[in-house]
Order: structure tokens, then C-alpha cells, then sequence
């Protein structure tokens, strides 16, 4: 699970952050990374394009099977992707259950493996990863419209 952690500028704006807001900013979130992975983008700072196969003939190195993969992309993964409030200006954004086939494949292209090039989409904030500037610029905004609705009241 990654936590979004705010700028301290904008921690006293988030401070005001409520349910309504944390699920705007999370379904926001969610479907800009889906949109950056639709065009074959990381949406982490850094990450670029995704990177394919070295040899496409020879996927996954030499376990080719006999009959041709069914590649029908159904987007369970990135539909499965939770989100909610994590404390005072936090927002969770992953997923729930370790167990489940989604998370292992989450797993499998935010990390990689010798099979699998690495595809992140969920940044590990732990080790000062963030989601691109888009996104970022989306997320402010997104409490900027909270604050000027508190400030009219």
C-alpha cells in the first residue's frame, strides 16, 4: 500500500480534507493512472514509457508455448486498485489484499522480474518516488477547489 504524502504547504490545506474530497482525489488518481497506462506511460515521475520485451519472438525468454497467448487485456488490475482516507492529509492508494491475483500482478510489473521488465504505476513514496506532474498538478488543484469552497462559506 503507498501513501500520498503532501507537501508541508499544502498539509494545512489538507487538514480540511474529508471523506467527499479524499474519494475525489482517489478516483481522480486512479483514473489518470489507468489513462497513463492505456498510452504505455509510467505514471511515476521518471519512469517514461514501459519498457517491452527485449525479444518479442522469444517471449518469455525461451518458455514460449506451443499455442499463442490469449493477451485480452480486461484491466481487472488497475480496476482493482483501492483508495481512501489514510489520516490527515494521506490518501491510500494500492491494494487490500496481498492474496489476491490482482495484487500479485500488480506486484509483478511495479517491480518486475527476470521475465517481466519492470512497469511501475504505483510510486514507492518510501523511497522518494511520486506520480508524475500531471498527476501532482491534478491532486493540488483538486484541494485548491476544496479550500476556496471553505473560504465562501
Amino acid at each position: 500500500m503507498a501513501k500520498l504524502k503532501l507537501d508541508p504547504k499544502v498539509l494545512e490545506l489538507a487538514k480540511n480534507m474529508d471523506r467527499t474530497t479524499a474519494n475525489k482525489v482517489g478516483a481522480l488518481v486512479k483514473e489518470m493512472v489507468i489513462e497513463h497506462c492505456a498510452r504505455g506511460v509510467s505514471p511515476v515521475a521518471g519512469a517514461g514509457k514501459f519498457k517491452g520485451y527485449k525479444d518479442k519472438e522469444k517471449y518469455p525468454g525461451d518458455k514460449k508455448g506451443k499455442s499463442p497467448a490469449t493477451l485480452i487485456l480486461t484491466g481487472w488490475m488497475l480496476e482493482s486498485l483501492w483508495y481512501g482516507p489514510g489520516g490527515v492529509g494521506k490518501l491510500l492508494f494500492g491494494y487490500l489484499d496481498e492474496n489476491d491475483i490482482e495484487y500479485k500482478k500488480a506486484k509483478t510489473h511495479n517491480f518486475g522480474t527476470d521475465d517481466v521488465p519492470k512497469r511501475p504505476f504505483i510510486p514507492q513514496f518510501h523511497k522518494g518516488e511520486k506520480f508524475t506532474q500531471t498527476i501532482m498538478r491534478a491532486i493540488i488543484d483538486t484541494f485548491n477547489k476544496r479550500v476556496q469552497n471553505l473560504l465562501k462559506k
